[in-house]
């Protein structure tokens, strides 16, 4: 910008210059020579040549300067579109924290393990996967790089409530198969397979509150820099 800047700046001095030079000598001209001269005709031809010679100049620069702008506003607008597109399906992902299991598995008190078996179909992050090409568009390294890690902590939290769900009903089945009642209500111990698999669920459960909280962070840091990026008064480094 500083160099385009000090450009402009020297060839408007130089025109003025040159322009001023030659007005001084056709009007000196006009008065010591009238305007029938030689003399006269000469500046005055030279006046006009010196004009057309720097419309001639002046057009193409000032076509290519708008087309630079043109470039840069599209690209603004494609960059926008892109955080608008991401930021909406993060949107998402945040408010599934408000739920009721999410809370749960953030809580720190409670149950040693997480015992609630959720569907766990293949993730699919629609809008990212169109957009991965597009990223490059977003000028603000930070919040690429906030972007990705985001959705890669919410696809590490889909894949351990995967494994938790597996693990969860492996676990509920073997009870089924072995427990037998031993005075009523008192339970026999319970066999080696259930016990390995009540330790793995209680290890998944300090992993899932972990992950869970990592994504609400990355989120909500994502969402901050998309935000930052989205606003008007955001400037496009060059």
């Amino acid at each position: 910008m500083q160099k385009n800047f000090f450009r402009q700046a020297c060839g408007s001095i130089c025109a003025a210059v040159a322009l001023g030079f030659l007005s001084w000598g056709l009007t000196t001209s006009l008065i010591n020579k009238g305007i029938g001269s030689a003399e006269s005709a000469a500046w005055v031809q030279a006046v006009g040549a010196t004009l057309g010679l720097a419309i001639a100049i002046w057009l193409p620069y000032k076509e290519k300067e708008n087309a630079a702008k043109d470039a840069k506003l599209k690209g603004r607008e494609r960059e926008v579109r892109v955080c608008l597109a991401i930021q909406d399906e993060l949107l998402l992902i945040a408010a599934d924290f408000k739920g009721r299991y999410f809370k749960e598995i953030i809580s720190s008190g409670g149950k040693r393990t997480f015992d609630v078996e959720l569907a766990s179909g293949d993730l699919r992050f629609y809008v990212f996967e169109a957009m991965t090409d597009r990223l490059i568009e977003i000028t603000n390294h930070a919040a690429r790089k906030a972007i990705i890690k985001a959705y890669s902590s919410a696809a590490e939290l889909h894949d351990l409530l995967a494994l938790n769900t597996r693990t969860l009903h492996s676990y509920n089945q073997l009870i089924l198969i072995s427990r037998k009642l031993i005075n009523g209500n008192t339970y026999a111990q319970l066999p080696r397979e259930e016990k390995l698999a009540y330790v793995q669920l209680t290890s998944l459960r300090e992993q899932l509150r972990e992950c869970a909280n990592k994504v609400q962070v990355d989120t909500n840091e994502a969402l901050r820099l998309l935000e930052e990026t989205i606003d008007p008064e955001y400037h496009i480094i060059t």
